[in-house]
């Protein structure tokens, strides 16, 4: 199985107005990505995926792609030594007019929490974590005009590679909306991988290369719950 995994914010404990589909505590962070390690799961990078594509049409059978929504700071704090520790790669998707502000898209303010600035996106090891659009402005695509949208799409890109320096390929549609005349701009843009939240549905081939599928990793998932996402068992001396 080929699993692409969806994380939001990652801390101690989430706060009492976190919304806990977009939060996962540390402790369990480092044990879902211990898991990997011990049971040899290939984590990939999403540019990886992208290069297989396109020069073979064909997927890898198993694996784990880490992607990182919002580019929050808890993703240096608390995700990112884990990361370098394992020797795992990521993608960070960043809301390109929003750097180093507070997320203001959030229903509850006490979760507008702060966002990676360009020098912090800058410090990141390019070997290492792949930096990637999540819009201007975290809006949801499918409920704007079509100049709009395509202004998201556009800008974004310009001016993450403006103020990184990089290359950016890969965008996540905010709140994971997107329709297929969202996925043709996103080509036209020059995205080669876009990514949604439908963590039902299969990666099966290249042409999903702009809707690829991500299963949220919450605060509600322990180990089993991991496991079972990525299509393993439970750790040894456990049942689910």
């Amino acid at each position: 199985m080929l699993s692409f995994l969806l994380y939001h914010e990652i801390g101690p404990q989430p706060r009492a107005s976190a919304n806990l589909d977009c939060f996962c505590i540390e402790e369990r962070f480092r044990e879902q990505m211990r898991f990997l390690k011990d049971n040899a799961v290939p984590v990939l990078s999403s540019a990886e995926i992208c290069v297989q594509l396109s020069c073979r049409g064909t997927l890898p059978q198993h694996g784990v792609i880490l992607t990182f929504d919002d580019a929050d700071v808890s993703f240096l704090e608390y995700a990112m030594p884990t990361l370098e520790n394992l020797d795992f790669p990521s993608t960070v998707f960043a809301v390109a007019g929003q750097l180093g502000q507070r997320a203001n898209w959030v229903k509850d303010s006490r979760n507008a929490i702060p966002l990676m600035s360009g020098q912090q996106l800058r410090s990141l090891p390019a070997h290492r974590i792949e930096l990637g659009s999540h819009s201007m402005t975290h809006r949801k695509l499918t409920e704007l005009t079509e100049a709009q949208a395509f202004a998201e799409l556009r800008d974004s890109r310009a001016a993450l590679e403006d103020v990184l320096d990089r290359p950016i390929l890969s965008l996540a549609y905010p709140h994971g909306h997107y329709s297929t005349r969202i996925m043709e701009m996103a080509s036209t843009v020059g995205y080669l991988s876009a990514y949604s939240t439908d963590g039902q549905r299969s990666f099966t081939n290249a042409g999903d290369r702009l809707c690829i599928p991500r299963k949220y990793i919450t605060c509600h998932d322990d180990i089993d719950t991991f496991a079972s996402k990525i299509g393993l068992k439970p750790p040894v001396g456990r049942t689910t």
